[in-house]
């Protein structure tokens, strides 16, 4: 675990939107990356992405957002599934080239 926080990076986001992300911990070994968006609209933002992989050789990617305020929970889902779906072109182009 990471026990000191990483300075901020902004982000941009397709739709130009921009967030000032912190990394909270990356765990190679978990296949796990733990962020928290640290301005824009939230007054709080703990998000974690993981790879499991599955008995038939396949992985299952896990997204979680933690946010207040709850207003903003549609917007956030909206940009995390086109994200999830970037994600998903990309590994399965990456896997044709393989």
């Amino acid at each position: 675990m990471n026990q000191t926080l990483s300075p901020s990076v902004l982000s941009p986001f397709f739709n130009g939107a921009e967030a000032r992300e912190r990394l909270i911990d990356l765990s190679d070994e978990d296949r796990r990356l733990v962020w928290s968006i640290v301005d824009g609209p939230y007054a709080h933002h703990n998000g974690a992405a993981q790879v499991f992989a599955k008995e038939d050789g396949t992985t299952r990617f896990v997204w979680i957002a933690d946010l207040l305020p709850n207003e903003v929970a549609q917007v956030t889902g909206e940009l995390m599934e086109r994200g999830i779906d970037t994600v998903k072109q990309t590994l399965e182009a990456s896997a044709t080239v393989s």
